[in-house]
């Protein structure tokens, strides 16, 4: 047994006897366990136990390493070991080293977490994805992952854009637009007119519009009953003018407004400022949009829509 620079324990006897035994030394070891039971032994003892390990690896053993081994094949404690109790162990450590490979495989995260230093001073209110697309086809667009970008924001308006490998590109500050201190409460991409959609204690719901040079509020939603606390949006990939914005308010109410336009058209050219009464009225063209009163008793904490059920 030998210990290395980093002070981790190396055994190689202990590495061939659990990875390394072909069918050859199973056989031989197996009619050394068979032997034992003919002579009424009922298994082997320490001793026998470490001559037959000895004898079947052709290899210097520690006595040591062997010991331990053998009380751990012991199950029952008895002071021998037989061929049942032997194959159980090597069937367990096998296992155990196969699972042990598959978590190395599986792991979501293989690389270590890298803490990135950030402008924003409040609390950040969502991490999200602005998904980029290529081209349309037949079965929709295509997702262009060098152009998708990461997006962040925070309470008191800070708003930062990320490349794919968490560069930052571009930083501005959303701010009231009547110059009192407000904060922002949630944001979600609108992937298909290059868009987010801001919500804050104003009452109110902001679009803006990104472009390589320029961050800009196209529109907004106003006159809300009650403040927008969290969002969702999705759109049709196949049809990208079909989309449905989802919002849950402080009085445990649910909005689902659905859009047969993009939202940079039906809701910029109709007016730079619906309010949520015309909105429901159906004023104006190409959206819908649905008042679910009283949902939760309290404050709606989340909202997802799900795509492949339509449901949300």
């Amino acid at each position: 047994m030998k210990v290395n620079e980093k002070g981790v324990v190396h055994s190689p006897s202990l590495k061939r006897l659990d990875e390394d035994l072909d069918d050859h030394n199973l056989k031989e070891l197996e009619e050394i366990f068979k032997e034992a039971a003919r002579d009424d032994a009922g298994g082997l003892d320490m001793h026998q136990f470490r001559i037959a390990m000895k004898k079947t690896m052709k290899d210097f053993v520690d006595d040591q390493e062997l010991d331990t081994i053998f009380m751990k094949v012991d199950t029952n404690c008895d002071g021998t070991v037989d061929w049942d109790e032997y194959l159980s162990y090597m069937l367990l450590e096998y296992q155990k080293k196969e699972n042990m490979k598959s978590s190395e495989q599986d792991r979501p995260f293989p690389n270590p977490m890298l803490e990135k230093q950030s402008n924003h001073l409040e609390s950040i209110c969502r991490i999200t994805m602005l998904t980029a697309y290529s081209r349309q086809n037949t079965t929709g667009a295509e997702i262009d992952d060098s152009s998708c970008r990461y997006l962040t924001l925070s309470k008191e308006g800070t708003f930062n854009i990320w490349s794919i490998d968490w560069v930052l590109q571009k930083s501005t500050t959303f701010e009231s637009s009547v110059g009192k201190y407000v904060l922002l409460t949630d944001m979600v991409c609108l992937s298909n007119c290059n868009c987010v959609a801001v919500a804050s204690t104003e009452y109110e719901i902001s679009f803006y519009s990104l472009t390589s040079s320029l961050i800009q509020k196209k529109f907004q939603i106003i006159g809300l009953e009650h403040c927008a606390l969290t969002m969702d949006f999705s759109f049709e990939v196949a049809d990208q003018r079909k989309s449905i914005l989802l919002w849950g308010d402080s009085n445990g109410c649910i909005y689902v407004m659905r859009m047969y336009e993009k939202p940079n058209i039906c809701l910029y050219t109709s007016s730079s400022q619906p309010t949520i009464s015309s909105l429901l009225k159906g004023n104006v063209p190409n959206v819908i949009v649905t008042k679910i009163p009283r949902v939760h008793p309290t404050w709606v904490q989340q909202v997802r829509y799900y795509v492949s059920k339509q449901v949300f």
